[in-house]
């Protein structure tokens, strides 16, 4: 994988989780979107067009739309994955080594100077996308599709 850059990286099994991380976390907003747009079920005045050009964090703040549509559970956990995203995404390697590789940190603040972006971390946010999914899944049976 090493010839795509000539960076150093870490572990490939970390990148795999980075990239798996992007992958749900991104599929959970349109999931969402699709569940709020006009066109997919008629739930808001809002257009898909839209929608996918909001960030993820605008999005879940927007007119607490998810949380009408979709109720607290799932707005709620979106909120918290966003964040959770949005550390990841602003993270910097750092060279420090965890079992055999290296991680990403992320800086926070003074009282709490980095959290790290390890394995686990990453693992931990990929269920926690898996549990959106199932919730959105689930309400998008419960409202169902509108006939055309």
């Amino acid at each position: 994988m090493n010839h795509l850059t000539r960076q150093s990286l870490t572990d490939e099994a970390y990148l795999t989780l980075l990239g798996i991380c992007l992958w749900v976390f991104n599929s959970n907003c349109h999931f969402i979107i699709e569940m709020i747009d006009r066109e997919h079920h008629a739930q808001s005045n809002g257009s898909w067009f839209y929608f996918i050009g909001l960030t993820a964090g605008r999005l879940a703040g927007r007119m607490n739309l998810v949380r009408s549509i979709l109720g607290t559970e799932i707005h709620c956990l979106f909120e918290d994955l966003t964040d959770r995203r949005n550390k990841i995404i602003h993270s910097f390697p750092t060279g420090e080594m965890v079992e055999g590789y290296y991680v990403a940190m992320y800086r926070k603040n003074a009282a709490n100077p980095y959290i790290n972006i390890d394995k686990d971390y990453l693992e931990a946010f990929i269920r926690d996308n898996d549990t959106l999914h199932t919730l959105i899944y689930a309400k998008r049976d419960q409202i169902g599709t509108p006939q055309t």
